[in-house]
C-alpha cells in the first residue's frame, strides 16, 4: 500500500489518538445523487462506478465534534491505474451551516489500480473551527464511468505514535535515485561525495507531545557510522546543532534501530515544521545504497 504525502498542508501518521476519532465505516457512506452506480458497501469497502461528473456522498447518523480535538484525516481509497482525480471534502460548522467552497479541501487522487492511504491536516484550513456539523465528500471530479473503492475513513488528534511516512522524504544533497515504497525510502550515496541529507517539510509536530524518535537504518559498509538529525519551525527558526541530536550505528548493509531521547535538549520545543536527516557523516567513498523506515515520534 502507498502512502501519500500532500504538499503543505499534509502529515503521515500511524497509531492511537489522545481523543475518540471521527470514523466512518464504508457502510455509512450514504449518495446524496445519481451519479454513482453499481454501488457495493461493506464494513471494510464502499465501491461504486462513476455515472455523473459529480458524485456526492454524505455520512448516515453524522455525530457533531470538535475542530480542535480531530483535525488529522486519514482514508484508504484505490482509483483506476494510469488516471487521476480531484477527492473534494466539504465541511459545515456551528457558526457557518451552509456548504461552500470556502469550507472545503482538494486533495489530488493519482490511479495505480492499488489502494493508497492519503492524509491531510484539516487544523491548517483557517474555517476549520468550532464545532464540525456535517460531511459531505465528492470522491470523485468530472470523470464517469471510472470504479473507486473507499476504506478506512477518520479525522483524528494527535497520534501516540507520529509515523513520517517514506513519501514525506525528500533528498536534499548527495543522494540519489530515490525509491520509495510503503515502509522504506530508499536512495544511493554518489561516490566520492560528502555530507549526504535528505529533509522532511511542510510538518507541523508538536514537540511538547513526543519525547523520542526511533528508526530503523541501513547504511552501506564503509560509511562512516555516525549521522544527525536536525530540526526547525517555529521557536527554532533555522538548523543550527543545538537543535540536533547524534547517533551511532554499524554500517554493514544491515537494518540497525536508533532510538533517542529528544526531552533532555531544550531546542526541542514548539511547533516542529521541518525535519533533517544528516544520514552519516560520510558515506562510503564508493557510494551505495541506504534505507530508512519506521520513522517516528514516540511520546
Amino acid at each position: 500500500m502507498k502512502m501519500h504525502w500532500i504538499t503543505g498542508a499534509c502529515l503521515l501518521f500511524a497509531g492511537s489518538t489522545a481523543f475518540a476519532d471521527f470514523t466512518v465505516r464504508p457502510d455509512e457512506w450514504r449518495s446524496l445523487n445519481k451519479d454513482l452506480k453499481e454501488v457495493k458497501q461493506s464494513e471494510t469497502a464502499f465501491s461504486a462506478v462513476t455515472d455523473g461528473k459529480d458524485p456526492q456522498m454524505v455520512v448516515r447518523g453524522f455525530k457533531a465534534f470538535a475542530a480542535d480535538e480531530n483535525f488529522l484525516l486519514s482514508f484508504d481509497m484505490s482509483y483506476p491505474a494510469g488516471k487521476a482525480t480531484n477527492l473534494q471534502l466539504f465541511f459545515t460548522t456551528a457558526d457557518s451551516p451552509k456548504l461552500d467552497e470556502a469550507k472545503s479541501i482538494r486533495i489530488r487522487i493519482n490511479g495505480n489500480g492499488e489502494t493508497a492511504s492519503y492524509s491531510f491536516d484539516l487544523a491548517g484550513h483557517k474555517e476549520w473551527k468550532g464545532s464540525i456539523t456535517s460531511l459531505r465528500l465528492d470522491p470523485v471530479s468530472g470523470n464517469v464511468g471510472d470504479e473507486f473503492t473507499l476504506g478506512k475513513f477518520s479525522i483524528s488528534g494527535w497520534p501516540a505514535t507520529f509515523t513520517v511516512a517514506p513519501a514525506a522524504w525528500r533528498p536534499a544533497r548527495a543522494v540519489a535515485s530515490p525509491v520509495v515504497n510503503s515502509d522504506t525510502f530508499t536512495a544511493e550515496f554518489p561516490a566520492n561525495q560528502r555530507d549526504p541529507f535528505i529533509q522532511a517539510g511542510a510538518l507541523r509536530i508538536p514537540a511538547e507531545k513526543y519525547s523520542r524518535v526511533s528508526f530503523e537504518l541501513s547504511l552501506p559498509t564503509g560509511s562512516s557510522p555516525a549521522g544527525q538529525i536536525f530540526w526547525a519551525g517555529k521557536e527554532v527558526k533555522n538548523f543550527n546543532e543545538a537543535a540536533s541530536v547524534r547517533y551511532k550505528i554499524p554500517a554493514d548493509g544491515t537494518f540497525h534501530t536508533i532510538t533517542i531521547d529528544l526531552s533532555k535538549n531544550p531546542s526541542w520545543k514548539g511547533e516542529i515544521n521541518t525535519l533533517r536527516f544528516d544520514i552519516a557523516d560520510t558515506p562510503a567513498p564508493n557510494g551505495g545504497p541506504f534505507s530508512i523506515r519506521n520513522f517516528q515520534l514516540q511520546q
